[in-house]
């Protein structure tokens, strides 16, 4: 069976079902955050093949802008062939496509991913406290049971509530999580790719991470 065959037969979970099972929402994550160790190891062997007589740094400077462009999320579809193009074997070319042809591998993604399950949690919350608002209201009344809670008591949805609350404190931990990683993979991406190489665009993604959503400042 064909490589993208592979992939469009290949079961993923969907985001409230994710969202909802906090182990495996943060395995999918380590998952995606390799994506940042497996540039900085393209970048690496990149300019070993690079380093020799007669390169510029014109040329350093465009593999600089197509890796930052990876891995921030504005291409990812040419991953596999620009590796090839630099010597990967077909085994690594293949790891990365794994990473790369799941669309939440990118800074961007992930982000999104965390927030819109931040967002699935927030509903759920609502949902349940809204439940518990009608039946404290007047618990014989049928039009102050909603179908949430038409088999719930409201100590149960209380425990719901605490419960949702905790995993939504844990998913906000991950913004945390994207920052530190943000930064250490800008360091190693300088060492290979200085200011005077790749000037980081100043709409690029931000590396401290709000947990709520505000204007945004470029990486440093």
């Amino acid at each position: 069976m064909s490589r993208n065959r592979r992939r469009e037969g290949s079961s993923r979970p969907k985001l409230q079902s994710l969202c909802s099972d906090i182990s495996e929402f943060r395995r999918q994550l380590q998952r995606y955050r390799k994506l940042d160790d497996s540039i900085n190891l393209s970048i690496n062997r990149s300019f070993i093949l690079l380093d020799s007589p007669g390169q510029t740094s014109q040329s350093s400077s465009t593999q600089c802008e197509g890796f930052w462009k990876m891995l921030t999320g504005e291409i990812i579809s040419h991953i596999v062939n620009h590796l090839l193009n630099i010597g990967a074997d077909m085994n690594t070319s293949s790891l990365f496509l794994d990473v790369y042809c799941d669309d939440k591998a990118s800074w961007l993604s992930r982000e999104n991913l965390i927030r819109s399950c931040i967002d699935v949690v927030d509903r759920s919350v609502q949902e349940r406290n809204d439940a518990i608002h009608r039946l404290s209201m007047d618990p014989t009344d049928p039009k102050n049971v909603p179908p949430l809670s038409s088999s719930k008591t409201k100590s149960q949805l209380e425990a719901e509530v605490y419960n949702a609350e905790l995993k939504r404190r844990m998913i906000h931990d991950e913004l945390t999580v994207e920052s530190t990683i943000r930064k250490q993979t800008i360091q190693k991406f300088r060492t290979r790719c200085p200011e005077s190489f790749f000037s980081i665009p100043a709409d690029s993604p931000p590396t401290q991470l709000d947990p709520h959503p505000s204007s945004t400042s470029p990486a440093q």
